[in-house]
């Protein structure tokens, strides 16, 4: 992020979020790459159903708009599960650190 999105903390979870979305797909990638090096598949088609079946699923999000201030324990989940979450301190919350 650059100018004000830098410190916008809604712009760093959304990035946060995209981030993580996208190491899924990119170990679901690896995953079948993987798999198709390790087992010598008997037809293409048959493989790539196998790997359709086994890939992760979508999670339906709703889109209702949310208040800024109200509290969504589904939010609150992902961010308490989310690694990156641990890096987003808001600014002073320590003092004057270096």
């Amino acid at each position: 992020p650059e100018g004000a999105a830098i410190s916008n903390y809604v712009v760093q979870y959304a990035l946060a979020l995209v981030l993580k979305e996208s190491f899924k797909i990119y170990c679901a990638i690896n995953d079948g790459i993987i798999n198709l090096v390790d087992k010598p598949p008997q037809s293409f088609l048959a493989t790539m159903e196998e790997y359709i079946r086994e890939a992760p699923r979508v999670v339906a999000i709703s889109r209702e708009p949310l208040g800024l201030n109200e509290t969504n324990s589904y939010a609150s989940a992902i961010e308490d599960t989310n690694a990156l979450a641990l890096a987003i301190v808001p600014a002073g919350m320590f003092g004057n650190l270096p």
